[in-house]
């Protein structure tokens, strides 16, 4: 393929005016001129097609759809921001658990004798645990056992606040990605 082949050529599909020596070289080029017949052929098959028209309610059918994907966005903020404060809670809540005993020094009255309030909150934790597991157990028809060792135990205690932590930065990752 020669220089003025591919110059025909590259008019012919950017869809150009051709110059003067390139309509002679289409004259005495037949593989150009295939070429040229084709495009025609194509341009009439492209002009013989009615134009599509849009719907008088595209655009607000479309502002619709993005509206509800920013609600649902939004919604999911929510309840993202809900569990993190929920588990935050938790975790409030089982710190003065554990800390304010050895702070205080002063055990928690249960019944006839003292325990002291950490061993409250483990005892009260591993009742319910042992309580969903008889549960699952239950639905699924096997035995469950939710049982923490000590090490699980810390992680309940530290696994919250990794959590909210992990989401703070992804968060502000995204929000720094985000275009304003």
């Amino acid at each position: 393929m020669s220089a003025a082949c591919k110059e025909v050529r590259s008019l012919l599909g950017l869809g150009l005016a051709l110059t003067e020596p390139a309509r002679e070289h289409l004259r005495a080029c037949s593989a150009c001129a295939a070429v040229e017949q084709e495009f025609a052929a194509l341009d009439a098959l492209m002009a013989a097609e009615p134009v599509p028209t849009a719907p008088l309610d595209f655009a607000s059918a479309v502002m619709q759809i993005v509206i509800g994907w920013q609600q649902a966005d939004a919604l999911r903020f929510r309840m993202q921001v809900a569990g993190i404060l929920a588990a935050a809670a938790v975790l409030a809540l089982v710190a003065h658990g554990l800390v304010l005993p050895f702070i205080e020094g002063q055990p928690a009255i249960v019944g006839d004798g003292t325990i002291p309030l950490y061993e409250l909150v483990f005892a009260s934790a591993q009742g319910l645990l042992d309580h969903l597991a008889g549960r699952l157990s239950d639905l699924l028809g096997t035995a469950v056992t939710l049982t923490p060792t000590p090490p699980m135990i810390l992680l309940l205690v530290v696994g919250p606040a990794l959590l909210l932590v992990n989401w703070s930065i992804s968060r502000s990752a995204q929000l720094s990605r985000s275009p304003q």
